[in-house]
């Protein structure tokens, strides 16, 4: 799962997975989008978890991974320059086999162009970068980049700032593997992009002018029936989220603006609503991932600046909320990725490295604080998705964002 969120005054980026939306074990996304279950994924009529009759079946199964664990080896970092460029926004895909790094890159005539990156599951780098679409630069502010996989494919979906007006979302398709991209979906007068493949396939949740809404999408990334409405919501203004994780029967969305607590819904394989909000993490809320029915959360204080975490179980209650350190501290980048029943978060530290956690599914910390990756700035957007053996990590090195590292991080 990787997630979309800003923070107002600063950034606007989506964690997977964004989103959205995996510990060592989404996604997306998440940003993470890898959840962590094991069941049977039924397919007749093309789409995931469907049954001979189109209907939705019991159960899903997102690629496998190891449960997470409490101290990850983190490996040798695999450097991604971008300089004189700004490289922004990461965000991780896995799909069993490859992952894929959706990131912008600026140019110096003003354009940000949206990128796809192929990784083995060890963080090495597949080929050449694919170059997905293109993004005017405004005067301020940072794009909203999200990425989903279903092993065959990636969709990357991407918009502009939202400021006074709705950008628009864009989204192109690019084959796992080898290839160009190609054109897919887009919404008008729309922003805030998040993207998981679950049971029903692709989902695309975004924020337009009625509220937050899900949009289903086929396997080639067009649009597929009318976009579901999840909750709406007139208010403009900066800080909102948009985070989305795939679950094994269906779908959790988290949703925000900077004047409200965020709300998880839970959608069906078509993306539509199941049932009422809960009222999950605090106002800082920026990352969900799944881990079958579990959904783990990951928010930064409003107060301290402390990187916390808690569990969303299938009937919705949240469990109390864990600090992942005495000492973890951030400006609100962190990230959730579930494995194997359990979730693994990053956060970026005030001290200047990307700190990890284990969350059990709890939502009691596990293990002590590891670092991740040195980084050497204390606000480094990154992404965090499970593989088969532990995770990917990617970040932005430094305030000039003129690298980014992909680190992987093994379990046992």
């Amino acid at each position: 799962m990787r997630h979309v969120r800003t923070r107002a005054g600063a950034k606007l980026l989506p964690l997977s997975a964004a989103f959205l939306l995996a510990a060592c074990g989404d996604s997306g996304g998440g940003t993470a989008l890898d959840g962590g279950a094991d069941g049977p994924a039924a397919q007749s009529d093309g789409a995931p978890g469907h049954d001979a009759g189109g209907r939705d079946s019991a159960v899903w199964s997102p690629p496998a991974t190891v449960a997470a664990c409490p101290s990850p080896t983190p490996g040798t970092a695999v450097a991604i320059a971008g300089s004189p460029e700004r490289l922004l926004a990461p965000q991780l895909a896995w799909g069993g086999a490859e992952a894929g790094l959706a990131h912008v890159m600026t140019d110096a005539s003003g354009t940000w162009k949206v990128k796809l990156q192929r990784l083995s599951g060890g963080g090495a780098l597949v080929g050449s970068p694919v170059d997905v679409g293109t993004i005017a630069m405004p005067a301020a502010g940072y794009p909203a980049v999200a990425v989903a996989t279903d092993g065959a494919a990636y969709i990357v979906c991407y918009a502009a700032p939202t400021g006074t007006g709705w950008p628009g979302i864009a989204c192109g398709r690019v084959p796992v593997g080898a290839g160009g991209a190609t054109a897919a979906a887009s919404v008008s007068a729309a922003g805030y992009p998040a993207l998981a493949f679950g049971p029903g396939g692709f989902i695309l949740a975004f924020r337009n002018s009625p509220g937050f809404q899900a949009q289903r999408l086929g396997a080639d990334g067009a649009a597929t029936g009318d976009a579901q409405l999840i909750r709406p919501s007139a208010a403009a203004g900066a800080g909102q989220l948009v985070a989305i994780t795939p679950t094994t029967t269906g779908y959790a969305v988290a949703s925000a603006i900077a004047s409200e607590a965020p709300l998880l819904h839970r959608l069906d394989a078509h993306g539509a609503v199941t049932g009422t909000g809960v009222s999950v993490g605090g106002r800082g809320l920026s990352a969900i991932a799944s881990a079958g029915e579990l959904v783990g959360v990951a928010w930064v204080a409003s107060t301290n600046h402390e990187a916390t975490a808690a569990v969303a179980g299938a009937g919705g209650a949240v469990t109390s909320s864990a600090t992942l350190s005495a000492s973890a501290q951030s400006y609100g980048q962190v990230a959730v990725a579930g494995a194997g029943g359990k979730f693994g978060v990053t956060w970026s530290d005030f001290a200047g490295f990307i700190g990890y956690r284990a969350l059990a599914a709890d939502g009691t910390a596990e293990g002590t604080q590891v670092t991740a990756h040195g980084v050497g700035w204390d606000d480094n957007p990154h992404a965090l998705v499970a593989v088969s053996d532990g995770f990917l990590l990617a970040t932005t090195m430094n305030p000039g964002m003129d690298s980014l590292a992909v680190v992987h991080l093994g379990c046992p």
